[in-house]
C-alpha cells in the first residue's frame, strides 16, 4: 500500500511541474510579451503596494493589452498586476548594463504615469524596444541613433 501511495504522490507533483512549466513557457513566450525590470519612481502605487524604489530582484514578464500594462510576477509568474498609465512625453530612456542587470548591454525603459500620481519605471532589453512602448509607438523613435548622413561628392569624376 504504501508503495502505491508514494507513486501517486510522485505522479500527481510530476502533473503539477510540468502544468506550470508549461503555463510559465506560455506566459513568457506570448505575442508581444518582454522580459523587464520595475521600479517606482515616484509616489506609492496601489495597484503594487510593495513596489520599491530599487529595480526588482527578478526579472518579470509584461505585455501590453490594449492601454494597460500587464506585468506577470512571482516564481511562477501566476500573480498579474495591471499598470494603467500613460507613457511619459520624454519616450524611451538608454540606460547602461549598471543600472539595470540582466537586460544586456543596452537596456531601455519608459516611465509610466499612473492614475494615482505615482510614477514606475520600466526596463527591457534594446531589442525589445517596440514591446516595450507597445501602443505609443512614437515613444520608441526617442533615443534612437541618428542615421547616416550621405557622403557629398567633392569632385565629379570624368566621363
Amino acid at each position: 500500500m504504501k508503495p502505491l501511495l508514494i507513486a501517486v504522490a510522485v505522479v500527481l507533483l510530476l502533473g503539477v511541474a510540468t502544468v506550470l512549466y508549461v503555463r510559465r513557457r506560455r506566459v513568457v513566450n506570448a505575442d508581444g510579451a518582454f522580459r523587464c525590470r520595475v521600479r517606482l519612481t515616484a509616489g506609492r502605487c496601489s495597484e503594487w503596494p510593495r513596489l520599491r524604489h530599487r529595480w526588482s530582484r527578478h526579472r518579470l514578464s509584461a505585455r501590453w493589452n490594449g492601454d494597460d500594462l500587464v506585468v506577470r510576477r512571482g516564481p511562477l509568474l501566476l500573480v498579474r498586476v495591471t499598470l494603467r498609465g500613460r507613457i511619459r512625453h520624454a519616450g524611451v530612456h538608454q540606460l547602461s548594463a549598471l543600472d539595470v542587470a540582466g537586460l544586456g548591454h543596452r537596456p531601455v525603459s519608459i516611465k509610466l504615469d499612473l492614475p494615482d500620481g505615482s510614477r514606475v519605471e520600466v526596463a527591457a532589453m534594446d531589442l525589445d524596444r517596440t514591446s516595450l512602448v507597445g501602443p505609443y509607438l512614437a515613444a520608441a523613435l526617442h533615443d534612437l541613433p541618428r542615421a547616416p548622413r550621405r557622403r557629398r561628392r567633392i569632385w565629379e569624376p570624368d566621363s
